[in-house]
């Protein structure tokens, strides 16, 4: 039998370990445990209990099965957050903002084994929402998607996704783990300019 709850009205904190916010770190120089100022919101009212990490797949493996399982950007920060006390959730992406040749994406060696890609010109996303924020006089490569169904591609990202199995499995410190693998960002953007 089903039954309605109605919790008293309150302008206190509610508090839900488990659910609602996490904190997002993405990009290098994350920070750590220790580098985040005491009186910091979230840390004084303990409004999470679970921090997000995401990090390019070619700055996690810059050669292939070469996995750099302690950059300073993966676990030499997660484990301090680990160790006060919080979960985390972690998340590989094989597409950032820049791509490939800007060591935001999926590592080189995975096309120089052959898998398929689509290279777009920078000049395509002046003007957009995407890239608005880049300095195009900086980009002297094109920004480089990998064909996502392409078979080399994919024994590539199982061979990382097997490997981080190996690792995590059965951490309960470990919230839960995405693969950000398809699309810009690993949200499924694929680029309105190109054949994919």
């Amino acid at each position: 039998m089903n039954k309605a709850v109605y919790p008293e009205k309150t302008d206190c904190i509610l508090h839900n370990p488990g659910c609602g916010a996490m904190l997002l770190q993405r990009g290098a120089n994350k920070l750590r445990f220790d580098q985040v100022p005491k009186d910091s919101w979230f840390l004084k009212e303990k409004l999470i209990d679970k921090i997000a990490f995401c990090i390019p797949w070619s700055v996690l493996e810059p050669e292939e099965g070469k996995i750099l399982w302690e950059h300073p950007d993966w676990e030499g920060c997660i484990n301090s957050w680990i160790d006060a006390g919080y979960k985390v959730a972690l998340e590989v992406r094989g597409m950032d903002t820049w791509g490939t040749f800007y060591n935001q994406g999926v590592p080189q060696w995975v096309f120089d084994a052959g898998a398929k890609y689509v290279d777009e010109s920078m000049e395509l996303y002046k003007g957009g929402w995407v890239l608005n924020f880049l300095d195009f006089d900086k980009a002297k490569h094109p920004v480089r998607y990998p064909v996502y169904w392409d078979r080399i591609y994919l024994e590539k990202v199982r061979n990382l996704v097997n490997a981080m199995g190996e690792r995590y499995n059965g951490r309960p410190e470990i919230e839960y783990i995405s693969q950000g693998f398809l699309g810009r960002w690993g949200e499924m953007h694929i680029s309105a300019n190109s054949p994919l």
